[in-house]
């Protein structure tokens, strides 16, 4: 519970202050109890945010670099759960993060990505600036993490520093590929409009060729599609891609991102996405009898949008609260005339963005 006196009163009966927690997890292979965890003292109270019992501790020479069973040291666990007090006690005595940059880690500053901490990765930054393009042992970035979490806060702090938006982990994916992956549309947003933005990053593939947009389709992340669309991103993809954005969609039956691909232009591989479509509602019949209560599945409508002519109207009908206002604000973008939007009144920011549209 951190209470100080406590903490002193045992600390002055002469109780161990080196004590660890221990726990007993089954070795991977051999399957015999093992004694992990390492937690000291310090770590517990870092972690809790106790910056009165840390004080204590240190003055009574507490390992400030010392590190747990899996590697943790306190400042870590203080960066993770969001103890900026903590954090800057620790800095102001002497805490080495510069060690964290040595190897590839998880490291504080992930952590307070990771997390949505603003603060304490401006804090982190300000004291070691190196830890701003560190990686983890998967090719991770701060920037990744923050991204990852939609923590758009952290995102516009390592931006402004210079962090690398280009970077790609081990699996070839970069910032705006996690960010459309994840659907964190604020994020992706604040990618897209950023200083360090290269236009090539858009249509930047993983190693598996596929695109950000191609992700944010597979997912169904109709928000961080429409940001991208909105950005030039190209909906067939690299050469060698087998699939483009409205199969994708298609086979996966997101019917509102099938109708603003439409709208917005898609037209390529056409009768292969109608194809992918009723692949998948022959093999959804298969396993389920499952309909929507008109009887019709996501891939009949799907199907019909897709079998719709070019000079059709198509209404652009989102579910979501926050992508029907996506949706009005993208109206500004599109390029067709007659569109109808199905939003709730009481959506004002929307409304009115789609009021510009119309005048």
């Amino acid at each position: 519970a951190g209470n100080l006196e406590v903490v002193k009163l045992l600390a002055d009966s002469g109780a161990d202050m080196d004590v660890r927690l221990t726990k007993k997890i089954p070795h991977k292979e051999t399957q015999e109890p093992v004694e992990k965890d390492g937690r000291s003292l310090l770590h517990l109270a870092c972690m809790h945010g106790h910056v009165h019992v840390v004080e204590l501790l240190l003055q009574r020479h507490a390992a400030i670099n010392d590190r747990n069973a899996v590697g943790d040291t306190p400042i870590m666990l203080a960066a993770r759960f969001g103890h900026l007090d903590v954090v800057k006690l620790l800095l102001e005595k002497g805490c080495d993060i510069s060690a964290e940059t040595k190897e590839p880690c998880w490291s504080s500053i992930h952590r307070a990505c990771g997390a949505g901490y603003a603060r304490i990765t401006l804090e982190l930054l300000v004291k070691h600036p190196p830890l701003m393009n560190h990686v983890d042992m998967r090719g991770v970035t701060p920037l990744m993490a923050a991204v990852g979490a939609d923590a758009s806060e952290c995102a516009v702090i390592l931006i402004d520093k210079g962090a690398k938006v280009d970077e790609t982990n081990d699996v070839g994916e970069t910032a705006v590929f996690i960010a459309a992956k994840a659907g964190q549309a604020q994020s992706l947003r604040t990618l897209l409009t950023s200083k360090n933005m290269g236009a090539d990053l858009v249509n930047k593939p993983n190693l598996h060729g596929e695109t950000p947009l191609m992700a944010a389709c597979k997912y169904g992340h109709e928000s961080t599609a429409r940001l991208l669309v909105n950005a030039k991103a190209d909906f067939d993809g690299p050469a060698s891609a087998k699939e483009n954005a409205l199969m994708i969609a298609a086979g996966a039956g997101h019917e509102p991102i099938v109708r603003m691909l439409l709208n917005n232009g898609a037209k390529e591989r056409k009768d292969e996405a109608i194809a992918r479509a009723e692949k998948a509602r022959r093999e959804m019949d298969s396993e389920s009898s499952a309909r929507a209560p008109e009887g019709e599945s996501r891939f009949d409508k799907v199907i019909a949008l897709l079998h719709k002519e070019p000079d059709e109207e198509l209404s652009m009908e989102v579910s979501d609260e926050a992508q029907r206002a996506e949706a009005a604000v993208a109206l500004a973008n599109t390029t067709r005339q007659g569109v109808t939007v199905d939003i709730s009144a009481d959506l004002d920011e929307a409304l009115r963005s789609l009021e510009k549209f119309k005048e």
